[in-house]
């Protein structure tokens, strides 16, 4: 499952994966992901950083703990979310997420 959340512009990163602090999606999900980003020149990856979706009440949380299915929370930068300022940002993080999502075991 995936949680998609935007953050703005003021972050220093183009993406941070919240995982429950690796609890809540195994290792592999995570690296193909970033490895799908990184096809698409998008580095600036965190993990668990700002986002760590281990709060009760997050999707990715309850999703875990509840139904026993991997899930993480993604915070995307406000330059990729603009497809009428920056469609060639927007469309990388488009073609990264569809790429890992066409891949996902």
């Amino acid at each position: 499952m995936i949680d998609l959340h935007g953050t703005g512009g003021n972050r220093e990163f183009d993406l941070d994966i919240g995982t429950n602090d690796g609890e809540a999606v195994s290792d592999e999900q995570v690296d193909l992901l970033k490895h799908s980003l990184e096809t698409q020149d998008i580095n600036e990856v965190y993990e668990n950083d700002t986002f760590s979706a281990s709060f009760e009440g997050t999707i990715t949380k309850h999703t875990w703990n509840h139904y026993d299915t991997e899930a993480m929370q993604l915070e995307i930068h406000s330059d990729y979310r603009d497809p009428r300022n920056d469609f060639e940002s927007y469309y990388k993080m488009l073609r990264s997420l569809v790429f890992f999502v066409e891949n996902v075991d």
